[in-house]
């Protein structure tokens, strides 16, 4: 049996948080109009985005307009193929966003907690499912085993070429014994 385990889909303040640390840029309370404060917002904007928030929880998150977020993705969309840094930066949070390796330090210890026990429960279906498939295949292995001669004996006695002579053979002395 295989489990599929739905893991909690990554907030906005999760996106925050991984850009604080990748590119030193807090979103949010940043409020320059240096580059890489603005590629930061960017970035924010075009992966929730395409991560299916709407620009209007996209906006309320680093407090600003909807179409603050429209110009930022726009302006993304039109600058990331010729502007190296900014598509650096884009990969760079974006591979991190996807394997979600960063610290854990943001989250509050509720957060923690239900990570904890998120994770209690995805080792208990896990270890389940490793156990059933490994009785699974001792059941095949026990199986396998009491053939194991015959299927030496045929390997050994059947020519090369003579497969198909044979399995007509055997299905015509399987065939008279029913």
């Amino acid at each position: 049996m295989v489990y599929n385990i739905k893991r909690e889909p990554k907030t906005p303040n999760f996106l925050r948080e991984l850009i604080k640390e990748t590119l030193s840029v807090d979103v949010k309370l940043e409020k320059s109009r240096l580059r890489d404060c603005v590629n930061a917002r960017m970035i924010y904007s075009v992966i929730l985005r395409n991560n299916g928030f709407t620009l209007g929880v996209i906006a309320r998150s680093i407090e600003k307009h909807h179409t603050s977020i429209m110009h930022y993705i726009d302006t993304f969309n039109d600058c990331v193929d010729s502007d190296r840094e900014l598509k650096r930066q884009y990969v760079k949070v974006l591979d991190a966003y996807k394997e979600d390796k960063f610290s854990l330090t943001h989250l509050t210890q509720a957060e923690l907690i239900s990570e904890i026990m998120s994770l209690r429960k995805e080792n208990k279906l896990l270890s389940l499912n490793l156990e059933e498939r490994t009785k699974a295949l001792n059941l095949s292995v026990k199986n396998r085993e009491r053939f194991d001669k015959i299927f030496k004996l045929i390997e050994d006695k059947t020519p090369r070429g003579q497969e198909e002579k044979y399995k007509s053979l055997m299905t015509q002395v399987y065939t008279e014994h029913k």
